[in-house]
């Protein structure tokens, strides 16, 4: 399919980007049909999945606050005069919830517009479902691991090869084993 974002936030932004150009391409890739209109529906999904991740960052910060309180007001000494409570964040408006398979939809809806013969990968890379030389070479890149034991820990050792850092993912196979 090309690029989708593993990361929520980054593929948030993804979805922003995308529905604030599908517009543009609506009509030369047949996307508004009657009723059905892709570009009505992925910016419906983009919109509450925004809602839906913006109440979650600003809820896990005021949630920690919210904690640190209660347990001052819990354990603290007694006579100890509470200052003000955190802050309660103004209600940020619900665009109206769609129904589960958010990305499935996204992927699904870019399928389509790539099968699409006037498609480049110009169209791709202006509404971030193609990956340029540069990123693609950053997804791509496998650094070569090798494992030892030291002190009865596993040691991870890897050539940089011009990357500051590592991301481990690995999934879960049929055998219970995790596949990098």
């Amino acid at each position: 399919m090309g690029y989708v974002a593993t990361n929520d936030a980054a593929f948030n932004a993804q979805l922003i980007n995308f529905n604030s150009k599908l517009g543009v391409y609506d009509t030369q890739f047949g996307l508004t049909n009657g009723v059905n209109s892709y570009v009505a529906n992925s910016a419906a999904d983009s919109a509450y999945f925004n809602y839906i991740l913006t109440n979650c960052v600003q809820n896990e910060s005021r949630y920690h606050d919210w904690v640190s309180y209660k347990t001052l007001a819990r354990k603290d000494s007694v006579n100890t005069v509470l200052g003000a409570p955190p802050a309660i964040l103004p209600s940020i408006v619900n665009p109206g919830a769609v129904a589960s398979g958010i990305e499935d939809r996204f992927r699904t809806l870019c399928q389509r517009i790539k099968a699409h013969g006037i498609y480049t990968a110009n169209i791709g890379l202006d509404l971030g479902i193609e990956v340029s030389q540069s990123e693609q070479d950053m997804v791509a890149a496998k650094p070569a691991l090798s494992i030892k034991i030291v002190a009865r820990h596993p040691h991870i050792d890897w050539k940089k090869g011009g990357f500051t850092a590592l991301d481990l993912n690995g999934t879960d196979d049929a055998t219970g084993n995790y596949v990098y």
